[in-house]
């Protein structure tokens, strides 16, 4: 990927480190982003993540090859509305959420079929994250990607080309990818996330029983 343009909408710990990474990089690749706070948006660029800012999203997305959505999952649907008329032929469209389910609907609702929509999500590398406090853009770094696993819930339509974007996109920022079905993906994730509950009530079952 050479001589291109990436959109990132919505800027935040995870997009502001895929950011930094990319500017790692030897090809010349233009990032321009959008954030609701505009402050966040000319803090990133002043921080060197972005080399330029728009004012509204759609605008952001004009020309780019690769667009990164990272917006809240309640503001997806409308953002992808607000972008859509914006979005070149041919250009591929990710999100960060961790559900994807019901971003993969809206995005195969709203998005037009001249784009390709992979749904992403980024899961940092515990070792990577390890004592560390973070709290967005103030935090965000390349390193917090290193090794990470980088999700991608592709649909059955989704042509190689996309995936091949994708594939470029995770080992650009160091980190490895992984497709995988939206459904497989959004149980496992359910069931991740439930571990600690059970895991306390196995603790509490384990003590009340226990003669001490």
């Amino acid at each position: 990927m050479t001589n291109s343009r990436i959109a990132i909408v919505g800027i935040d710990l995870i997009s502001a480190s895929i950011a930094y990474a990319l500017h790692k990089r030897e090809e010349p690749i233009e990032l321009v982003g959008y954030d609701a706070d505009r402050t966040v948006a000319d803090l990133a660029k002043v921080r060197g993540a972005l080399d330029d800012t728009r004012r509204k999203p759609g605008p952001a997305c004009e020309g780019a090859e690769l667009v990164i959505v990272a917006q809240p999952l309640a503001d997806l649907e409308s953002t992808f509305a607000a972008i859509s008329p914006h979005l070149e032929e041919g250009a591929v469209v990710t999100d960060t959420a961790r559900l994807k389910g019901p971003v993969l609907r809206w995005a195969e609702e709203i998005l037009p079929e001249r784009v390709h929509f992979v749904g992403g999500h980024v899961i940092p590398n515990p070792a990577v994250l390890a004592l560390r406090t973070l709290d967005g853009l103030k935090d965000a770094e390349a390193e917090l990607l290193r090794e990470a696993l980088y999700c991608f819930t592709p649909s059955t339509k989704t042509p190689s080309a996309a995936l091949d974007l994708c594939s470029w996109l995770a080992y650009a920022v160091d980190a490895q990818p992984f497709f995988i079905d939206v459904k497989e993906h959004d149980g496992l994730l359910a069931g991740v996330e439930g571990l600690p509950d059970l895991l306390t009530v196995a603790l509490l079952r384990t003590t009340i029983d226990s003669p001490g």
